[in-house]
C-alpha cells in the first residue's frame, strides 16, 4: 500500500500525467533523472522511454530497505511486468517478475550510455522468448538540455 501511495504521489508531484484518467496510471511512478540523482552506486535508477515509441515503459527505483531495485517493464502492445525485483550482479541488473500467465520471468538489464537493454533470459511465456531484447532510453530533466 505504501508503494502505491508513494508512486501515486510522485505522479502528482511531477505533473507528468495531469489529466490522465486511465487505471494504469495509478501504478506508474515517474522520477525525473538529473545528473545529481544518477550516482555510480545506483546508476540503473530512472525512467526510461521505449526506443520505438518514446513512451515511458521502464521504471527502475533503488530500494534502500533491502538493497534491491523495483523494476517495472512495459512492452508496447504486448505486456507489462509491474512486480519486478532486481539485484546488481557484476555489470548487469538481474531481475525477476511475473509474466501474464502468472509464472516467473527474468532477465538482465545492461546499460550502454543512457540506453538500457532489457534481455529476457528466463521466460516460459510463449509470447516472450528467451533472448528477446528491448531498448529503452533514459529520460532526462529538460533543464539539463539547455
Amino acid at each position: 500500500m505504501k508503494k502505491k501511495i508513494f508512486l501515486f504521489a510522485t505522479i502528482l508531484v511531477m505533473g507528468m500525467v495531469a489529466g490522465c484518467k486511465n487505471k494504469q496510471a495509478d501504478n506508474v511512478g515517474f522520477t525525473v533523472v538529473t545528473e545529481d540523482t544518477v550516482t555510480a552506486e545506483h546508476h540503473y535508477e530512472g525512467v526510461y522511454l521505449d526506443e520505438d515509441n518514446s513512451e515511458p515503459n521502464l521504471f527502475i527505483h533503488y530500494r534502500d530497505s533491502d538493497d534491491t531495485y523495483s523494476v517495472e517493464i512495459g512492452i508496447f502492445r504486448l505486456t507489462s511486468l509491474d512486480d519486478g525485483v532486481g539485484v546488481v550482479r557484476g555489470n548487469v541488473l538481474d531481475f525477476t517478475a511475473t509474466d501474464a500467465n502468472g509464472n516467473p520471468i527474468g532477465g538482465e538489464i545492461t546499460l550502454n550510455g543512457d540506453t538500457a537493454v532489457v534481455t529476457f533470459t528466463r521466460s516460459t511465456w510463449p509470447l516472450l522468448e528467451n533472448g528477446s531484447k528491448f531498448n529503452y532510453v533514459r529520460q532526462v530533466d529538460a533543464n539539463l538540455q539547455n
